[in-house]
């Protein structure tokens, strides 16, 4: 019987205690997600129609996206001249990469950004043009985002002084 009564107390101090599921998930209060235009002439099964507001136009992205908050390093907030916010990210060793093979490999296309948290994203207004490549992990959103987004970016990632310099691009 005794046995039995340590199986039992074991069980209730395993199934009692709530588990640390923090640490194997990364998901953050804020997801910020950049999602690459596709081209409309070829019907790929994997993307999905977007409207933009600023030019008006609909263009197809790629379901999954190309970066999101877990390649974000740090982020420094601004006030853009039209009463909106804007962001400048700089992103980790895979963002920076991925960012730089993106950014060479599909000039004349759009990045589409998403932000919000995990249970509702917003579309910002106008999308990114990809028009240089960036090989330096230096992403700007340089206007469209709510002061409340700003914030929470703010409380979600590290501070990016203005004044840092950039990290040398991985090889």
């Amino acid at each position: 019987m005794s046995c039995f009564l340590r199986i039992v107390a074991l069980l209730f101090l395993f199934l009692g205690s709530p588990p640390n599921v923090s640490a194997f998930s990364r998901k953050g209060a804020c997801a910020v997600r950049f999602h690459v235009e596709v081209d409309a002439s070829v019907s790929d099964p994997f993307s999905r129609p977007v409207k933009l507001a600023n030019p008006p136009r609909q263009i197809y992205v790629e379901s999954s996206a190309a970066l999101s908050e877990r390649q974000i390093e740090a982020v420094y907030t601004y006030p853009a001249t039209d009463g909106t916010w804007g962001a400048l990210f700089r992103l980790d060793t895979s963002g920076r990469k991925v960012l730089a093979q993106i950014s060479s490999s599909n000039r004349g296309r759009s990045f589409v950004v998403f932000v919000g948290n995990h249970k509702l994203a917003r579309q910002l207004p106008g999308d990114l043009l990809i028009d240089a490549s960036v090989p330096d992990g230096l992403l700007p959103i340089p206007q469209g985002l709510t002061y409340q987004e700003a914030v929470l970016l703010q409380k979600n990632f590290k501070p990016l002084s203005p004044g840092a310099k950039p990290l040398p691009p991985s090889r």
